[in-house]
């Protein structure tokens, strides 16, 4: 179904200098065009693609850039013979009318010399050979696109962005050759306050330079690739201003868009729906009778093309609709063509071949949704995946909810995940009857789920009692879903990681043995100190949930030093701290205290500090190695 456009070329000028009706613009200035109308990628009139900005604001002195541009229609450019755009820039002023003061540029660095209000309007012009001008010979018809008429107004002072968003014409440029010059998009940055003096500077990532580049007006090229090269992906545009303001942060503003040649590869899964869209197109827009699409499909094995478009299950010619994926269309390839005429002559475009990847129904067709919550505490960390400071006695809540997304009824299966050993289940939905089984430091729950038609979800919610922790752990399970088709054997679906992570909500201790340095008959010192090794006495880990107390950490000497023979060394321990009294522990002593929401920190001492053993007497020592019991103690009653 092609469609010619025109076959009849009339001749006309579309250059008119207005005189204002309103104190707005000088007399002098052109009507504006109207923008550029296109399908898809395909320009069917002339006009602007651009626009200046009404007003732009200027620091007296200083250079405002100003950009404009347009696009000519594809019967512009068919009778334009292809020769460029012409660009001529225009200026008036409360003094000044309007006069040419640039020319050969879609941009504009203007400079206003003196303090005053101007107005700039940009002019286009490009050959048009009418029909019977291309038959003799004759000179061509110029024909006009014109921009707004931007103001631009002198600030004594400059004013900085406080807001930056980036629009684009189009998400989606082809870097294939093509008729339609669809290669380009315009990017453009809106700003507040209305008045801000900044202007954007542009970039892409380095890595998308290999896709595109981006100019200093907001352009978007796609770098083109011919013959059996295929490249396509995401490319980030960035725009960034207050580049003029050393007391402000740069403000910043991202967005996306596709590079290709016009599919993307589709992944879908048997028995469910597989669709391909034709890029760059809005997926509302009316085609009409000027443009028509078809589709190819190269099944897996094949080395040839067909025309699948009466199979098109989509009443969108932009889309091909696969309703039902088999394992059959896994590694196809689809491509489509973009036909019309511009006066008899036709033109073509062929995008990419594109992908269907087909996965199998059982790891596709079950969506497990999982929660947990710790109904008796909330940490800050918690999310609905992981949960911490988990203590005896919390109730934990599992939320699981599986959907079957296939064709074919399920007709049985279970669910199976993972609870600490000793967790007691409190509360499940009515008709189910779990399953344990003991595995280690766990135990393995196994709920019957029943079946499950096409688009039917069960759900499942558990509440358990944590029992005692004996120490800090964490725990990870999967969730996996079991199920049954008929006729098949039963296939496994995981679901996502839940993990709670455990604490004793005590303050756990491990002491050390602590050595000294050994007593020779002839030492003079009554003073003995530690091996470096014994520098650190206790290690201790705080895992009290609430910590809103202080806690103090005491140690005391239960025994004597008694040596292998029951023989009594003449000695006592003492604990020191720099700049105070010597303390004999043989009464319960405060070593080391936690400040209020702070966790115990284990103990540490310097050479001088900490437990030293005095002798009482250096006489008559008996030989041996001497040995007494010390027994470490948290109080909060400091």
């Amino acid at each position: 179904m092609l469609f010619i456009v025109s076959t009849v070329i009339l001749s006309f000028s579309n250059t008119k200098i207005l005189a204002a009706d309103t104190n707005e613009y000088p007399d002098g200035f052109y009507d504006p065009s109207p923008n550029a109308q296109r399908i898809g990628p395909m320009y069917t009139t002339s006009g602007i693609i651009k626009q200046v900005q009404e007003n732009y604001y200027v620091k007296s002195g200083e250079t405002v850039e100003i950009t404009a541009d347009g696009r000519r229609s594809l019967i512009d450019v068919r009778y334009g013979k292809n020769r460029a755009l012409t660009y001529e820039w225009r200026m008036a002023s409360d003094s000044e009318a309007w006069h040419v003061i640039g020319s050969n540029s879609k941009h504009l660095s203007f400079t206003p010399e003196k303090d005053e209000t101007y107005w700039i309007q940009l002019k286009i012009s490009y050959p048009f050979w009418e029909f019977m001008a291309l038959l003799t010979g004759g000179d061509p018809t110029i024909k006009y696109i014109y921009s707004n008429v931007a103001k631009v107004n002198i600030t004594s002072e400059s004013t900085k962005t406080d807001q930056l968003e980036i629009t684009t014409d189009n998400d989606y440029i082809y870097n294939r050759p093509n008729f339609f010059n669809g290669q380009s998009t315009y990017a453009t940055a809106h700003t507040k306050p209305f008045n801000t003096t900044e202007q954007p500077t542009w970039a892409l990532r380095d890595k998308d330079s290999e896709l595109a580049y981006i100019d200093e007006d907001g352009k978007i090229t796609a770098n083109v690739f011919e013959g059996d090269i295929y490249k396509s992906g995401e490319i980030q545009i960035s725009a960034t201003t207050n580049h003029n303001f050393f007391d402000a942060d740069f403000l910043n503003a991202t967005k996306t868009i596709q590079v290709g040649g016009g599919l993307n590869d589709v992944q879908s899964a048997v028995g469910n729906e597989a669709t391909f869209r034709l890029m760059g197109f809005r997926e509302d827009e009316p085609l009409g009778k000027d443009v028509k699409i078809t589709w190819h499909r190269k099944e897996r094995g094949n080395t040839d093309y067909v025309d699948v478009t009466s199979e098109n299950a989509s009443e969108n010619p932009l889309f091909y609709k696969i309703p039902d994926a088999s394992p059959q269309d896994d590694e196809s390839f689809y491509k489509a063509t973009i036909e019309t005429q511009v006066d008899r002559r036709p033109y073509r475009y062929e995008t990419n071949p594109a992908k269907l990847l087909i996965a199998p129904a059982n790891k596709s067709d079950i969506l497990i949704e999982t929660s947990i919550d710790n109904n008796t505490f909330t940490s800050h960390e918690d999310t609905t995946s992981d949960l911490y400071n988990v203590v005896a006695n919390d109730e934990i809540k599992y939320y699981f909810k599986i959907t079957n997304f296939g064709k074919n009824k399920i007709q049985s299966s279970e669910l199976k995940f993972h609870l600490i050993k000793g967790s007691e289940i409190v509360e499940i939905n009515a008709n189910m009857i779990p399953e344990f089984q003991e595995q280690g430091e766990q135990q393995e729950v196994s709920i019957p789920t029943g079946s499950l038609m096409p688009k039917q979800s069960v759900e499942v919610q558990i509440k358990t009692s944590t029992p005692t922790i004996n120490k800090r752990h964490k725990i990870i399970t999967q969730p996996v879903f079991v199920s049954h088709y008929t006729a098949k054997e039963p296939f496994i679906v995981e679901g996502s990681e839940l993990s709670l992570n455990y604490l004793t909500n005590n303050v756990e201790l491990a002491p050390k043995n602590i050595t000294f340095e050994p007593i020779r008959p002839s030492d003079n010192s009554y003073i003995k100190y530690r091996l470096p090794t014994s520098d650190i006495p206790i290690h201790i880990d705080d895992q009290r949930r609430n910590k809103s107390k202080a806690v103090g950490l005491f140690l005391q000497q239960d025994t004597p030093f008694i040596n292998q023979d029951n023989e009594v060394l003449p000695a006592n321990l003492f604990f020191h701290r720099e700049n105070h009294a010597f303390l004999d522990i043989s009464e319960k002593t405060l070593i080391s205290t936690s400040d209020q929401f702070e966790a115990l920190k284990s103990v540490e001492w310097s050479h001088d500090n900490g437990l030293l053993l005095h002798l009482n007497s250096n006489n008559n020592l008996v030989s041996g190695d001497y040995q007494a019991q010390l027994s470490w103690s948290i109080d909060d009653s400091i």
